[in-house]
């Protein structure tokens, strides 16, 4: 692919997205997506792509049309690999972060839980302290709990706070720097927000 085109020529700064951004999104997603399918395959797993941007899960028809896409795909096995649709998406109709987009798409597939993965074990209440992990938030009092949330980690509980008020049952912070996270976050090292 990089024979085809020059990404480096397709690098941006700045904040505002331009059509040089985009052209860098949709090669940028080609190759992710290539990636997980060979990964995946190792394990006998096939996955399809699903591009999303804000519309498609705030306008009723578009969400409607994306939850038919998920749920046919789950019935076939297929195992969606989901990202914000960057080569269409201008910055009035982004999510913003990955977190949101997540817990919006384990609200639109009705998903019984939740993993968000970080550079972290979970929301720390003396960070970068790891022995302060909180292991547990009640996702009605998710303010109490901000104080100890910096930056990335805010996104995180606001975004678990509102996937269990649209009815997932409990998001959970894994540690991605861990051999084995979803298995350690599902055995309840984390942090539970529900």
């Amino acid at each position: 692919m990089t024979d085809l085109v020059d990404t480096n020529t397709l690098a941006y700064s700045g904040r505002a997205l331009t059509a040089a951004q985009q052209a860098a999104a949709s090669v940028g997603q080609g190759l992710l997506v290539h990636r997980y399918q060979e990964e995946f395959a190792r394990h006998d797993l096939v996955t399809g792509q699903v591009l999303l941007t804000v519309d498609d899960v705030t306008r009723r028809a578009h969400y409607r049309n994306a939850h038919q896409t998920f749920a046919k795909l789950l019935e076939l096995g297929v195992l969606p690999i989901v990202n914000e649709n960057d080569t269409v998406a201008t910055d009035e109709i982004r999510f913003g972060d990955n977190d949101r987009l997540a817990a919006l798409v384990a609200h639109l597939v009705q998903a019984d839980a939740l993993l968000l993965l970080s550079n972290v074990p979970g929301l720390l209440r003396n960070y970068p302290d790891e022995s302060s992990l909180i292991a547990s938030i009640p996702a009605d009092r998710v303010e109490d709990y901000l104080e100890f949330a910096k930056d990335r980690m805010k996104k995180k509980v606001l975004g678990a706070a509102e996937a269990v008020q649209g009815g997932v049952k409990r998001v959970i912070f894994g540690d991605a720097r861990v051999s084995n996270p979803v298995t350690q976050a599902l055995e309840g090292r984390g942090t539970v927000v529900s």
